[in-house]
């Protein structure tokens, strides 16, 4: 097993991520470009049927890294919800721009 989770294997000459091999063997070609994606959560599973060939963006956002975590909130981390367009918190982005306006009022 690799550093990363992924069962490997020698196959074509080089080590290569198990659930690839198996996937193409059994199902063919993942188009270039494209992921596979484990329904399963588990990275050593090689099971085709747990495996779905989507984009990357897509593996990214199901998956459980800070870039899925955040395209999920639905609230800043101060409570207040997002608009439905945005991941910026339009409450928290009023008060930031009044402090300012007041801070430099206070200077002049």
């Amino acid at each position: 097993m690799g550093g990363t989770g992924y069962g490997l294997v020698f196959a074509e000459g080089k080590r290569r991520v198990a659930h690839r091999v198996v996937y193409k063997v059994l199902r063919g070609d993942v188009p270039k470009g494209l992921d596979l994606d484990h329904l399963c959560r588990n990275r050593r599973c090689v099971n085709p049927d747990h495996l779905e060939i989507v984009t990357h963006r897509e593996n990214v956002l199901r998956g459980e890294g800070i870039a899925a975590k955040k395209a999920r909130a639905t609230e800043c981390p101060n409570g207040h919800p997002y608009p439905p367009d945005s991941r910026r918190c339009a409450i928290c982005r009023k008060a930031t721009l009044e402090r300012y306006a007041a801070k430099k009022g206070r200077r002049s």
